[in-house]
C-alpha cells in the first residue's frame, strides 16, 4: 500500500511539473488525468493560502478522486508540508494555476455583474465555477465541453455531491478529433445571440497555430457583441528556446518524454493582432509579474511564490 502511494505521488509530481499535462484531454478511452491534476492544484490553493492568495474553489477537493486526496494529504497534512512538496518536486506551474484560477473567477464575476447570461467552458475538466456561482447568479446558463469520458466521469462526481445533475449546466461531450466543437455547442442549446463568457484554460500551448486561430474565428462567428473570452498562452521565445530558462527546459523535456510536447508559443502582438482581426479587443494581457503582484506580493506566501515567466493570460471582449 505504501509503495503504491509512493508510485502514485511520483507519477503525480512528474505530470504536475509539466504544466498540467493538458494533452491527456485528447485521450478518447478514459477520463482526463489532466483534469484531475489541475483540480488537485486548485484544492491545494484553496487550503494553503491566506485570504490574499487563496483561490475560492472549495469544491475542488470534493471533485478529486479519494486516491488523489490521499496522495497530497489534503485532509490530514499541514499546509507547510504540502507546499514543501510543491517546491521539492518541481511543481513549477502550481503558483500559476492558483493565480489563473483566481483571475478567471474574478473576470467571470465581473462579466456576470454586467449581465452576461451564458458561460461556455472550452475544455471544462472538473471545473466547478458553474456550481459555485449559481446561487449568486441563478439566471446564468453554463455549457461544459470536454471529451466524452471526462464528461461522463464528471457527471458521476457531481451526482455524488448534489445527488442529481443541475438543470443550469449543459454537458457537451465532444470528440475533438472527429467533431466540430461549436456545431456540437449549437446542437446543445447554445444561443449565439446572447452575451457569453468563454473560458479556454490551459489548452493553447498544446495545439497548432491553425487550431488556435480557428477557435478565435469561431468565437467571433458564434458570439454576440459584448461577449468575452479569457485564455492563457505560452510566450513564443520560451517555446523556441530563444530565451534560455532552466525551469522551462525541464518542463519541456518532461513534456516531450511523455510524447506531448509544447507546440505553440505566441507573442503579445500576435495575440492582439489575431483577436483584433476577429473583432475582439484586448482588455488585459497579464504576465508573471502582474500575476505575482496581484495575488502573492502582499500574502504570507510572497517569499516562496513563483509564477512561471512563460505564462500569460488574456482577457478580451467582442466589440462588433
Amino acid at each position: 500500500m505504501i509503495q503504491n502511494m509512493k508510485y502514485l505521488l511520483m507519477s503525480l509530481f512528474l505530470c504536475l511539473s509539466i504544466s498540467d499535462c493538458k494533452p491527456a484531454k485528447l485521450i478518447e478511452n478514459k477520463p482526463s488525468i489532466t483534469a484531475e491534476l489541475t483540480t488537485m492544484y486548485r484544492a491545494i490553493g484553496n487550503k494553503c493560502h491566506d485570504d490574499v492568495s487563496k483561490n475560492f474553489d472549495h469544491l475542488a477537493s470534493k471533485l478529486l478522486l479519494p486516491k488523489f486526496r490521499k496522495a497530497i494529504g489534503i485532509e490530514r497534512s499541514s499546509c507547510d508540508r504540502i507546499l514543501k512538496r510543491v517546491i521539492k518536486n518541481k511543481m513549477y506551474t502550481y503558483y500559476f494555476v492558483n493565480a489563473r484560477t483566481k483571475y478567471i473567477d474574478n473576470t467571470l464575476e465581473m462579466a456576470l455583474k454586467k449581465n452576461v447570461t451564458q458561460v461556455v467552458n472550452l475544455g471544462s475538466g472538473y471545473d466547478s465555477r458553474a456550481y459555485r456561482f449559481h446561487k449568486k447568479y441563478p439566471r446564468v446558463s453554463y455549457f461544459e465541453i470536454d471529451m466524452p469520458h471526462t464528461i461522463n466521469e464528471k457527471k458521476k462526481r457531481i451526482k455524488k455531491i448534489y445527488e442529481s445533475l443541475p438543470s443550469f449546466v449543459t454537458y457537451v461531450p465532444v470528440d475533438f478529433n472527429k467533431q466540430s466543437l461549436f456545431l456540437e455547442l449549437l446542437k446543445s442549446g447554445y444561443n449565439k445571440n446572447k452575451k457569453t463568457f468563454f473560458i479556454w484554460e490551459g489548452v493553447s500551448m498544446y495545439i497548432s497555430y491553425n487550431a488556435f486561430k480557428n477557435v478565435i474565428i469561431n468565437v467571433k462567428k458564434y458570439s454576440h457583441k459584448g461577449s468575452m473570452l479569457v485564455f492563457d498562452y505560452f510566450i513564443k521565445d520560451f517555446v523556441t528556446f530563444k530565451i534560455k530558462n532552466q525551469k522551462y527546459a525541464y518542463s519541456s523535456k518532461r513534456a516531450e518524454k511523455i510524447g506531448e510536447p509544447f507546440t505553440l508559443g505566441l507573442t503579445a502582438n500576435q495575440c492582439k493582432s489575431l483577436l483584433h482581426k476577429n473583432n475582439l479587443s484586448v482588455i488585459e494581457d497579464i504576465g508573471h509579474k502582474g500575476l505575482y503582484q496581484r495575488y502573492y506580493s502582499t500574502s504570507k506566501n510572497a517569499d516562496t511564490a513563483r509564477v512561471n515567466p512563460w505564462h500569460r493570460i488574456v482577457l478580451s471582449k467582442m466589440i462588433k
